[in-house]
């Protein structure tokens, strides 16, 4: 998880829809990349996170890996 805060490399196909004014579709696939992060795919998780912090979306990416530890716990 770290690893989407201080190295972020956002997924490519993501960033694209986003791009071409599908940013709704864009977060459904995020969606689906946190659960299965959260499920223990970890390198799901971190393309999410980072994903989701190009998009701008940084707070929502450090709420959701907030969320998944505790939910670890």
């Amino acid at each position: 998880m770290h690893d989407a805060f201080a190295n972020p490399s956002p997924r490519a196909d993501l960033m694209a829809l986003a791009r071409d004014k599908e940013l709704g579709m864009a977060i459904l696939r995020l969606l689906s990349l946190l659960h299965d992060g959260a499920s223990g795919d970890t390198s799901a998780l971190r393309d999410a996170l980072a994903t989701l912090r190009a998009l701008g979306l940084e707070d929502t990416a450090r709420r959701a890996a907030l969320q998944i530890v505790l939910l670890q716990q």
